[in-house]
C-alpha cells in the first residue's frame, strides 16, 4: 500500500478530514436552490404565457408557444421533484465513512444533473413566454436562446 511523506495512507487521511468533510457536507446550499427553483417551476405552471381570455382559458391554448410553454414546464417540474429529494436524501444521510465512498458523491452528481436539467427547462420556459408576449405586441423582447 502506498504511503504520504507523513506515513499515512489514503484511508487514513480520509478518516482524518472526516470531520471537516461533514461540517462542509451538511451547509450544502444545493437544496436551498433546488426547492427556490421548483417553487417558480411550480408558480409558473399557473402563469400561462399571454393570459387568459374572458372564458377563463389561456389565449394561446392550441398554439405551438403554449404546447412548447407547457412541454417544458412539466419537464423541468418532473425534474425539480428529484433534485429535492436527493439533495434532501444527502442532508439527512448518516455521513459515515462507507457513505463518503460511493453513496454520497452519486446523489450529489444525480442531484446538480436533476438541477442542470430544470433550469435549463426553466430558461427555455422562459424564453417561450417571452415570444408569446412578444406575439400578443407587450413589447419588444430581445432574445438570446442561449441554452
Amino acid at each position: 500500500m502506498h504511503h504520504n511523506d507523513d506515513n499515512m495512507t489514503a484511508e487514513d487521511l480520509l478518516k482524518k478530514g472526516h470531520g471537516v468533510m461533514l461540517r462542509e457536507a451538511k451547509e450544502c446550499t444545493c437544496s436551498s436552490v433546488s426547492v427556490l427553483v421548483a417553487t417558480v417551476v411550480f408558480a409558473a405552471a399557473y402563469t400561462v404565457p399571454g393570459g387568459y381570455d374572458q372564458s377563463g382559458l389561456p389565449i394561446f391554448l392550441g398554439t405551438p408557444v403554449f404546447l412548447f410553454f407547457t412541454i417544458m414546464d412539466v419537464v423541468a417540474l418532473a425534474s425539480s421533484l428529484p433534485s429535492v429529494v436527493l439533495f434532501l436524501s444527502v442532508l439527512t444521510s448518516p455521513f459515515g465513512m462507507k457513505d463518503l465512498e460511493r453513496s454520497l458523491p452519486r446523489k450529489l452528481f444525480a442531484g446538480i444533473w436533476f438541477d442542470v436539467l430544470l433550469i435549463d427547462h426553466r430558461n427555455a420556459n422562459i424564453q417561450s413566454n417571452c415570444f408569446a408576449d412578444h406575439q400578443i405586441g407587450e413589447g419588444e423582447v430581445d432574445f438570446n436562446f442561449s441554452i
